[in-house]
């Protein structure tokens, strides 16, 4: 679990590199809560690139404009996957999550 503090306007990208097991798809769980509505995003190696580029951008998990979001989900493919987490409120907002991710 982690905890930190957003400013307006600003975004945090948190990378993970996920590996396959016994070639199975692996799952990812995943909890924001924040003092402030933000955006949250689960995206792959494309969809992060693309936000960057402030470009459209595919997700496999998003919640806009919210204080509390949580989900478990089969990723479709192994390897970099990243959670983004945006502040487009007026508020510098302090934010925590926590990820799991389960392989077996």
């Amino acid at each position: 679990m982690s905890l930190f503090s957003l400013e307006n306007n600003l975004y945090e990208i948190i990378e993970y590199n996920i590996r396959a097991y016994r070639g199975r798809n692996p799952r990812i769980r995943f909890k924001v809560e924040s003092e402030y509505p933000i955006s949250i995003h689960l995206v792959d190696v494309t969809g992060v690139e693309d936000f960057e580029k402030n470009e459209q951008f595919d997700t496999y998990a998003s919640r806009d404009d919210t204080t509390y979001f949580e989900t478990k989900i089969t990723l479709p493919h192994t390897g970099r996957w990243f959670l983004i987490m945006r502040n487009d409120g007026g508020n510098t907002t302090c934010v925590y999550y926590e990820t799991q991710i389960f392989t077996k």
